[in-house]
């Protein structure tokens, strides 16, 4: 008895006190972005990649453009040729990038045409925002796809929605997150 007693007084309490300490270090962490489609020997080499203004469901007004812009510059870090969302959204004629229901695929596609690209990258944005709680966590989502013009077809498509898990005040921004979950969708595209 008196080992089980000791076990219990002195082993569990510092293997309680490991675990908790190394909840606590993890710190801030996402999950993996999903892939749903994605097209054998994807490239993009010599292609140009027109990024739609993106749709916009969340509560944030500027979600749309501000996910769109972090997708076209991350898209632009590998070296492709793109056309970003503001001349997009200039070519559609539209005042504000506060994205709905109302600007579909066909919409966007009939544009990529038009522009004479080779691929269409579009897509919503689901979530942008602090999600409250004990600390206010960013929380981002995002589903995008990539089409090829010519085709119609969709070639890739995936989706992401993070939040850190954070035990202790996280000291990332949503814009931080967001740009991280960009940064993880378009390197799926490439990973083999």
């Amino acid at each position: 008895m008196p080992a089980c007693r000791w076990i219990q007084h002195r082993i569990l309490p510092v293997i309680a006190l490991a675990v908790v300490l190394a909840l606590l270090g993890t710190g801030c962490a996402n999950k993996p972005a999903t892939i749903y489609v994605k097209q054998q020997g994807l490239s993009l080499a010599g292609k140009t990649v027109l990024v739609a203004p993106l749709l916009n469901w969340s509560n944030n007004p500027k979600a749309g453009l501000v996910v769109a812009e972090l997708v076209s510059m991350e898209l632009a870090s590998y070296g492709h040729r793109v056309i970003g969302p503001a001349e997009a959204a200039k070519a559609l004629n539209l005042d504000d990038y506060n994205m709905d229901e109302t600007l579909d695929q066909e919409k966007v596609l009939a544009l990529a045409r038009k522009l004479s690209v080779d691929r269409l990258l579009w897509g919503a944005v689901s979530e942008y925002a602090y999600r409250p709680g004990l600390y206010d966590e960013p929380t981002v989502g995002v589903d995008l796809k990539l089409i090829d013009v010519a085709s119609g077809s969709v070639i890739w498509a995936a989706g992401q929605s993070a939040g850190p898990a954070c035990l202790t005040p996280c000291d990332m921004t949503v814009s931080q997150l967001a740009r991280n979950v960009c940064a993880e969708l378009i390197a799926t595209m490439f990973k083999n």
